[in-house]
């Protein structure tokens, strides 16, 4: 499971098919679960954005990655996954899926976050050991 979730994460086939006509993703998803799970890994760095841009942090690197026009159809696609819609796949989804580098990008900035996270966790540990 663990290849073939990594797998999907690094360019999968599906996410090409979903790119090239958009409504083909339930159908995607039905057949190679994975694709849900990084649906939901898109949606929920959207939370973390916003709870990062609300605390006003920074980062030099993450400062780049979130000029990104991707920003705003990860937003879409957090909307479409998390809130009810009558059609099997939201429109605000369609703007993430015909992004040719939002699979990249979200790779980048997913690993920004982790990184920025595990430095500042040392950090407080070596703080908490020095006391």
């Amino acid at each position: 499971m663990q290849l073939s979730f990594e797998h999907e994460l690094n360019f999968g086939d599906w996410h090409l098919a979903a790119q090239s006509n958009p409504l083909c993703l339930p159908a995607l998803i039905a057949t190679d679960p994975p694709a849900i799970f990084l649906s939901m890994w898109q949606a929920t760095l959207y939370v973390v954005i916003e709870g990062w841009q609300q605390l006003g942090l920074n980062h030099p690197h993450l400062d780049v990655l979130l000029k990104s026009s991707n920003l705003e159809a990860l937003k879409l696609h957090r909307h479409g996954t998390f809130h009810f819609h009558a059609g099997a796949t939201p429109k605000s989804c369609h703007k993430l899926l015909q992004s040719d580098d939002s699979i990249e990008w979200i790779y980048k900035t997913s690993e920004a976050f982790s990184s920025y996270f595990k430095d500042i966790n040392e950090d407080a540990l070596l703080l908490a050991l020095a006391s």
